[in-house]
């Protein structure tokens, strides 16, 4: 039975992943919110992939049809086919959807709002900097545009990503930026954890040595390789300092880079520890820096919230909320040659490895967090619910 006295949401995305889920919970559980998941089948061999674990919120996975197109590589964009009937039976004030990512999906909302003289809003990264698009992929961001422009409301990854909407025509108060974050409650609660069981300070204090850590998949387009190029070069130069190398993370490329770090004789200090499902504080705790070297967002506010500092180059965005000067460094560009003198420079100055960790600490006390997360979600809704027709 329905909630009366409550916004209908309606969500919809391509699966339920699971770093979305924490967002879902606090959203699910505001007194004025009834919220519904639409989302799709699992793509087999790729990140998208759905939760399985239980949550508290309704979700519905709809019949799926994996569509690619010639621009998009991966996953493709999918076709859910009963997704207008679930619309209908939810009959909702609100949807949120996932942008050019999720198109067709995206068009059957728009479609039922316009019909149905009720708000939608996009939820999306934007535009990802520096990224060349062909002349289909012009043409296709030049019609979805033509939608989002029409859109009540749009909730951007990061300040970078809401230059896009502003430049699509979307006036400024109907913008929201929802910087894309981790379940911080989540981790600083792990980090506690583990210290209080091995007795450990916290914040953790700056590792004797270079210690890098790097966390997320093996896979092409994550350019873990220059990583492992750039820290064989540090081991070479700076052979005392150099630490140690941590690979957390799975997907099609480990064994290449195992054997590049065989190759590159670094293999005794390079250690691959396939995917971890549970908790990453011990090995945050024990690490000085975290190098994401591909594209990727997640990972830099995972990072700092367990207080290391980061490394890594344009992302999608969120790296230039996340990454202040005072917590990590941003490379611009990310080659190898440019990540090993940082490696080299923070393994020759201890005190500069401490000043970045004593900046990532504070992380946590900052206004990216969980929380903040949802209310600006919260407000996008409101904001759309209450736009005059």
């Amino acid at each position: 039975m329905l909630n009366r006295g409550k916004v209908k949401v309606l969500i919809c995305y391509r699966v339920l992943q699971a770093w979305r889920v924490p967002v879902f919970e606090r959203l699910s559980k505001m007194p004025d919110v009834e919220l519904l998941v639409l989302h799709g089948q699992d793509y087999q061999g790729t990140k998208l992939i759905n939760y399985k674990g239980a949550h508290s919120f309704r979700a519905i996975e709809l019949n799926t049809i994996k569509f690619s197109v010639p621009f998009k590589h991966g996953a493709g964009i999918p076709i859910h086919t009963n997704i207008l009937s679930e619309i209908y039976k939810f009959s909702p004030d609100v949807i949120i959807t996932e942008g050019a990512s999720n198109f067709f999906s995206n068009f059957a909302s728009f479609l039922y709002a316009k019909i149905k003289r009720k708000k939608i809003v996009q939820w999306g990264l934007g535009e990802i900097e520096g990224r060349r698009k062909g002349v289909l992929k012009r043409v296709f961001y030049y019609l979805f545009g033509m939608l989002e422009k029409r859109s009540d409301a749009a909730i951007s990854y990061s300040t970078f990503g809401a230059k896009y909407y502003k430049r699509c025509g979307l006036p400024n108060e109907s913008i929201f930026v929802a910087v894309n974050v981790v379940d911080t409650d989540a981790r600083k609660a792990q980090m506690e954890s583990h210290c209080l069981k091995y007795g450990l300070s916290l914040p953790s204090v700056d590792p004797d040595f270079l210690n890098v850590i790097y966390v997320g998949a093996l896979a092409p387009g994550k350019n873990v390789e220059v990583l492992i190029k750039a820290y064989s070069r540090l081991v070479k130069e700076d052979l005392q300092g150099s630490g140690s190398l941590l690979i957390i993370g799975d997907g099609p490329d480990r064994r290449y880079l195992e054997s590049l770090s065989e190759k590159l004789e670094v293999d005794d200090r390079v250690t691959f520890l396939g995917h971890i499902s549970g908790s990453l504080a011990e090995h945050f705790y024990r690490s000085s820096v975290m190098v994401m070297p591909g594209l990727g967002g997640l990972a830099v506010s995972d990072s700092l919230s367990h207080g290391v500092p980061v490394i890594c180059g344009v992302g999608d965005g969120c790296e230039k909320d996340l990454i202040d000067g005072s917590n990590g460094i941003i490379i611009n560009p990310f080659t190898e040659d440019s990540l090993f003198e940082k490696l080299l420079f923070l393994s020759r100055n201890p005190h500069e490895r401490r000043r970045l960790r004593s900046g990532a600490a504070g992380f946590l006390k900052g206004k990216h967090n969980i929380e903040s997360y949802v209310n600006e979600l919260h407000e996008a809704i409101f904001y759309a619910v209450n736009k005059p027709s």
